[in-house]
């Protein structure tokens, strides 16, 4: 029901964009094809990452007890708002002034530290929270937790860094995320069986971290 609803959606915004459109609305917008055209091969990256944020809901709804997809979304509701920093990041990059966006790549390192310290505070203070106003019964095992906060570091790197790639133009085509999707739901189906909830956050920062190692690998044979 929640992926149909999710499909339903897209379908009703994309058919209300196509008639504003179309009678002239507001400004004429360019052809979608037109547009699909220009972007050939290296528009994954944004409906992969949408399928990622919520991919690993899904799988810990259909392959553990219903227990741990509360706790977990407790959980993982603290550190939501990362997302919001790679989002922006990665809006500068790809379409931000040369000298903004080269300012920005200069300083990687620097935002991942501050990222990854960042995280670490929210760690240690979200499970402080749960246990105080939710009970210890809410928290799960301090190992999920330290494997969450790699997952959204390394996937906030991912995006910036997959961004990054996109903005030099590096290939002609860019089905990477794709790779990157159907590994990390294959490798979560294979962990839970083996080890149960930890496999999922496991298996997103083995992916990501993965991913980030073959596009520096890629960029520097380039």
């Amino acid at each position: 029901r929640l992926l149909f609803s999710f499909s339903i959606s897209y379908l009703v915004v994309i058919l209300i964009a196509w008639r504003i459109t179309h009678f002239n609305l507001l400004t004429p917008l360019s052809s979608p094809s037109n547009f699909f055209s220009l972007t050939k091969g290296k528009n994954s990256i944004g409906a992969t990452l949408a399928i990622l944020d919520r991919i690993d809901r899904l799988l810990i709804a259909w392959l553990l007890p219903t227990s741990n997809l509360g706790k977990y979304s407790v959980m993982s509701s603290f550190f939501s708002y990362f997302r919001f920093f790679p989002d922006a990041i990665s809006k500068i990059i790809v379409a931000g002034p040369l000298k903004t966006r080269t300012g920005l790549l200069s300083k990687k390192v620097f935002l991942f530290l501050l990222f990854t310290a960042m995280a670490i505070v929210i760690l240690f203070g979200s499970r402080k929270f749960i246990e105080v106003y939710l009970g210890k019964i809410w928290l799960l095992p301090l190992t999920v937790s330290v494997l969450f906060m790699f997952q959204e570091v390394s996937r906030g790197y991912y995006q910036v860094l997959q961004n990054r790639i996109l903005a030099k133009n590096l290939g002609e085509s860019n089905h990477f995320p794709i790779v990157i999707l159907i590994s990390i739901i294959s490798l979560s189906t294979l962990l839970v069986s083996l080890i149960g909830l930890t496999g999922v956050p496991l298996a997103f920062t083995i992916c990501y971290l993965s991913g980030i190692l073959i596009m520096h690998l890629k960029e520097r044979n380039v």
